[in-house]
């Protein structure tokens, strides 16, 4: 390869080919709590937030509130051992799906459009789910 020519772009292979988006189901208020736990352990996470308004005594704050309480997005492949070190992350409930070899994945597209909507920063406001 000559210094001025650029390495092509290869698909993804392997576990990169079959990584997807799923939903996380978390306890009540850990959504940061999940999130920093699975990136540590080297995750791809996603937690959505939007600005909300908070009235305090004498004050208002502004304070950024996940987009869906409760949950967060997780982009990995499926496998026994990653659903066993994504499960025992402090603060897990579990991955939306039947059992570790039947999760419901949620299509990039759909991420994506999330993602646009936080970026825009005109995102409702989280919902109450009850």
């Amino acid at each position: 390869m000559s210094a001025g020519s650029v390495a092509p772009q290869l698909a993804p292979t392997g576990a990169a080919a079959s990584e997807r988006w799923y939903a996380v189901w978390t306890r009540s208020q850990c959504e940061p709590k999940v999130e920093e736990g699975l990136r540590c352990r080297r995750f791809e996470v996603f937690l959505p937030r939007v600005s909300v308004s908070s009235r305090r005594r004498d004050r208002r704050l502004v304070l950024a509130r996940p987009l869906f309480p409760g949950y967060v997005f997780l982009r990995f492949a499926p496998s026994r051992e990653g659903y066993i070190r994504v499960a025992s992350t402090d603060g897990v409930v579990r991955i939306i799906g039947e059992r570790w070899d039947a999760l419901y994945p949620i299509p990039d597209e759909q991420v994506e459009a999330v993602r646009r909507l936080v970026a825009g920063g005109s995102g409702p406001p989280p919902r109450d789910v009850g």
